[in-house]
Parts: C-alpha cells; structure tokens; sequence
C-alpha cells in the first residue's frame, strides 16, 4: 500500500494545484485507507494512473471541463 501511497494524484492535482493542500490529501487518505485495501481498489487505481494524465492535460486545455471536474471534486470532498 505505501507504493500507493506515493503516487502523484494527476486529475485532483490538475484541479487543485498544489499537491500538498487539502483537499487533495483528503482524496489521497480515502483512497489509501478505502480503497486500495482491495483487489479490485488496487486494480481501479492502475487504471486511474493510466488514464489520469491524459485527463489532467485535458482538463487544464478545457476552462468548461475543469470547471465541472472542480464542482464534482468538491461534492466528493463533502462526502468523504
């Protein structure tokens, strides 16, 4: 889990900024303690890393994008 644990969180970081600031930790506690724990946690988290830099250079290409994944990150925020 600490491998995990280390890796950079490209969309939230994309959209936050800086990688060290709440919420973002948030994100990264909830996923090191919820999620990665389990099989298919640990596989939907290889997939997020796959995928995500293609996502956060998107986001930070498309002003309406970054906006909706801003609204969602912080509804996720509250509910985490």
């Amino acid at each position: 889990m600490s491998q995990v644990s280390a890796t950079f969180c490209f969309v939230a970081t994309a959209f936050e900024g800086k990688y060290r600031e709440e919420p973002l930790q948030k994100y990264l506690r909830f996923r090191d303690s919820h999620v990665a724990p389990h099989a298919f946690g640990r596989l939907t988290i290889r997939t997020y890393y796959f995928l995500s830099p293609y996502a956060a250079k998107f986001l930070t290409q498309h002003p309406a994008a970054q906006r909706l994944a801003g609204s969602f990150l912080l509804q996720l925020s509250r509910a985490i």
